[in-house]
């Protein structure tokens, strides 16, 4: 359980975490089963307070709390990302900005702040850094913007629909359009939050 300030009105978040140890591939080492909110006024608790819960700090920090363990890197020894934030900015540094960004990202760690303590640089230029990363493709694509890319070939696909006339598949297409970007929304909130 934690206190947070969200736009100046106290929360009490209560998160049920569980550590998946099955060994199954692509699942995240820890997972949030459920997330309670109330307000510490009792107030209502409103969707725009809703959106400002950092879950992925909460998770980061209730994980150190009960002893788990920071993401593990192993695109590179510490020493050598150090070096290489030492020396500034390169492809090199890019590249090992990228590997880092993804496997913390995996590891469903803040891959802003792994990156900030291993590289022994400030967020600010960490966050510079993985921009420049992701704009040079030694990040992959966000979440949300390949449901985005999937969404315009939808929208594409739902137009070309509507002309032919064909209602049951425009039907189906403006549901399935709208179920993506639904998906589009939540994961720009949730990056959002992991880069602040």
């Amino acid at each position: 359980m934690s206190n947070l300030d969200a736009q100046g009105v106290e929360l009490v978040v209560d998160l049920l975490l569980v550590q998946d140890r099955d060994g199954a591939k692509n699942v995240k080492p820890w997972e949030v089963r459920s997330l309670r909110v109330e307000r510490a006024d009792d107030g209502p608790v409103n969707s725009t307070l809703i959106r400002r819960i950092p879950v992925t700090e909460l998770l980061t920090q209730a994980i150190a709390a009960f002893g788990g363990e920071r993401p593990k890197i192993t695109v590179a020894r510490r020493d050598e990302l150090r070096d290489a934030g030492d020396r500034g900015l390169s492809d090199n540094t890019l590249t090992l900005v990228g590997k880092v960004y993804e496997e913390v990202a995996l590891q469903q760690g803040n891959p802003v702040q792994e990156i900030v303590d291993a590289f022994g640089i400030s967020r600010s230029t960490a966050t510079r850094w993985i921009r420049r990363a992701r704009d040079m493709g030694y990040i992959s694509a966000l979440e949300s913007e390949r449901l985005a890319d999937a969404a315009a070939e939808q929208a594409q696909n739902l137009a070309r629909l509507r002309e032919s006339g064909d209602r049951d598949a425009t039907a189906r297409a403006t549901l399935e359009l709208e179920r993506t970007m639904t998906k589009v929304r939540r994961a720009r909130q949730g990056e959002d939050f992991a880069e602040a």
